[in-house]
């Protein structure tokens, strides 16, 4: 009965994959994949972006023509458009691939590059399930908003207003611009801001990751997370800090706001100021070592487990 039913299993398996074979001599699907190159030269004048896509790496770049070009490598049954409507540039796609176009061994990634003609426009929108996202410091838009589940963004372009970037796994870098707001939600990943200019507020939302700030302004600076370290060096509020985890370190490197307001369960607050403080710390286990001012803004830090340190830089 045994070897009967070990026969029959292996009938299955040569007949899967005899017909996995067969597809493979009728589609273009199963061992090998084309990938097309596909671009669009626009000439019409727009203020706004939007691309809307499923799965690609976006990158946006200045064009050395008048001409915006969209150069899209992709799979040759996932159709992308790019057209020039109401004074905004939309980047769409269209899936007609079949169920065993699936059944591949290697895929690559859609590849969508947008040279764009001027250096400043209304607005960006980005949203794609899979990709990473560049966007190069040589634009500037009022406002700015990014999408995606999984994937990398690099954003260095200035914005006038609001920049918000959200993605469940994935590193969020900006890096040198400048912004009037910024949002950030992240729930797997690292966050990076250096050589920022916020004139209003810093939100940063993450789940697990690390947040580091690096010479970076604005009026305030809120971050809350679960697990994961939160550095700042040279990180100057004129408003508030509220720094918030519960698991992580907090380091300080001359940084500074009018208040400041320190919660992790777990994990060492430490570093330094640049002006005094009035402290209020509370740890349950750990060593308690701040300067004993009695000027200053409000600082008021709590841990459960670990220790914290303060220093005011001469």
């Amino acid at each position: 009965m045994m070897n009967k039913k070990w026969l029959v299993i292996s009938v299955l398996f040569i007949f899967l994959g005899v017909t996995v074979f067969a597809l493979s001599s009728c589609s273009s699907g199963i061992f090998s994949v084309e990938y097309t190159t596909d671009e669009f030269e626009l000439t019409e004048d727009f203020d706004s972006i939007l691309i809307d896509v499923d799965t690609a790496d976006v990158e946006l770049a200045l064009s050395e023509d008048d001409a915006c070009h969209v150069v899209v490598y992709s799979h040759e049954k996932i159709k992308h458009s790019a057209t020039v409507d109401d004074g905004k540039l939309k980047v769409s796609f269209s899936d007609e691939r079949e169920w065993y176009d699936y059944l591949v061994f290697r895929t690559e990634a859609t590849e969508i590059t947008l040279y764009l003609p001027k250096a400043q426009y209304e607005s960006l929108v980005i949203g794609t399930t899979t990709g990473d996202v560049d966007v190069a410091s040589s634009f500037t838009f009022r406002t700015a908003e990014i999408s995606l589940t999984t994937g990398d963004v690099e954003f260095l372009a200035s914005v006038i207003g609001l920049v918000k970037i959200n993605t469940t796994t994935g590193d969020i870098e900006l890096s040198d611009m400048s912004a009037a707001s910024i949002d950030i939600g992240l729930t797997t990943g690292d966050t990076s801001l250096e050589n920022v200019v916020c004139e209003g507020d810093i939100f940063v939302d993450i789940g697990t990751g690390d947040t580091c700030f690096t010479n970076v302004t604005c009026h305030n600076l809120t971050t809350d997370g679960t697990t994961g370290r939160v550095s700042l060096v040279n990180v100057i509020a004129d408003g508030k800090m509220t720094l918030t985890r519960t698991t992580g370190d907090v380091t300080f490197d001359r940084s500074d706001a009018s208040e400041l307001y320190v919660d992790t369960s777990t994990g060492d607050v430490t570093g330094t100021f640049l002006t005094s403080k009035i402290f209020i710390t509370n740890t349950t286990t750990g060593k308690i070592d701040v300067p004993e001012t009695t000027e200053g803004g409000v600082c008021k830090i709590n841990t459960t487990t670990g220790k914290i340190i303060i220093n005011i830089a001469e």
